[in-house]
């Protein structure tokens, strides 16, 4: 059982110190499901922050967190909370991003009629699939019709242009992670 107030004070008190006292959180695997973390600084030092790889993140609340260079890759982060969050050269490659509530910046997130979309500016999740953003461009018919059936295919038909124009126009900015 991992007793998140001690891991944010060690990991406030790393930050605080340089790397000197304390140590960098490390809640990779963790099951954070439905944690308050708002305001939480789990930033970064020496351009590492926390190590939030494959953690279940999933219903947390996040709003206001710090999580600049956090790695969040593959981390669950559907239902969460992510409002006011600063997600500065965070890493989300492969999180789960099902019904989050983007920070308006990095992650965005809307309601389409009855799928919930979440894109960044490498990938579009919507409802539980998720592929680079270039990918959903190119799909057919039948690839769309294997994801959901023909009630997918016809919110397809509706949605792709408009979602299209959405991220034209309101692109997710880059979380700057290049590994």
């Amino acid at each position: 059982m991992i007793d998140l107030m001690d891991v944010l004070e060690r990991h406030s008190l790393w930050l605080e110190s340089a790397g000197k006292e304390g140590e960098r959180a490390n809640l990779r695997w963790a099951n954070l499901r439905g944690a308050d973390l708002s305001g939480a600084d789990l930033s970064w030092a020496d351009l590492r922050g926390a190590d939030l790889r494959g953690a279940d993140l999933s219903w947390a609340n996040l709003r206001w967190a710090d999580l600049r260079w956090a790695n969040l890759r593959g981390a669950d982060l559907s239902g969460a909370d992510l409002s006011w969050a600063d997600l500065r050269e965070a890493n989300l490659r492969g999180a789960d991003l099902w019904g989050t509530i983007g920070d308006g910046a990095r992650i965005k997130s809307l309601q389409c009629g009855t799928y919930a979309v979440a894109y960044t500016a490498e990938a579009l999740q919507i409802s539980c699939k998720q592929f680079p953003i270039e990918d959903w461009w190119c799909f057919d018919d039948k690839k769309i019709l294997g994801m959901d059936g023909r009630r997918g295919l016809m919110w397809w038909k509706n949605w792709k242009l408009i979602l299209q124009k959405i991220i034209e126009v309101s692109p997710a900015e880059p979380t700057g992670w290049s590994g």
